[in-house]
């Protein structure tokens, strides 16, 4: 018998890669691209490990909360016209920031984030990483 551990974060995922399926197809149907989105937890070990963050579609659903590890990484495919919001939460630390803006980020394959002790960092090639969003505490 599977464990609450095990079950919990499989039914996350499979909610997550149906929800990223179903977006993916209504793109595709409205003629628009999707842009993958990577964001990825690189906490350092001797901090908090956990961010959660909940992403918003604007004007749109909220999309499933997510709860990233140290090392984990969470992807999503955002529809090409529309903006995307996130309020995220490190501790007593949080931060909102835009996975997806299309008149910053329109005509990219993809938008990578990582996510430290300091914020939020942007880059659209994975290597070259530029400092978006700070963590905040008031």
């Amino acid at each position: 018998m599977l464990s609450k551990t095990l079950i919990c974060p499989l039914l996350l995922a499979m909610t997550l890669q149906s929800l990223s399926m179903q977006t993916t197809s209504l793109a595709i149907e409205a003629g628009r691209k999707p842009v993958l989105v990577h964001i990825t937890n690189t906490v350092p070990a001797e901090d908090l490990s956990q961010v959660n963050m909940t992403i918003r579609v604007v004007g749109g659903d909220f999309l499933p909360s997510v709860a990233l590890s140290r090392g984990q990484e969470y992807q999503m495919e955002a529809i090409e016209n529309n903006p995307y919001i996130a309020m995220a939460y490190f501790g007593l630390e949080f931060a909102a920031f835009d996975p997806y803006l299309p008149g910053r980020d329109k005509g990219q394959a993809a938008v990578y984030w990582k996510v430290n002790d300091v914020g939020f960092y942007i880059s659209y090639d994975g290597s070259k990483w530029k400092l978006d969003t700070p963590w905040e505490t008031e």
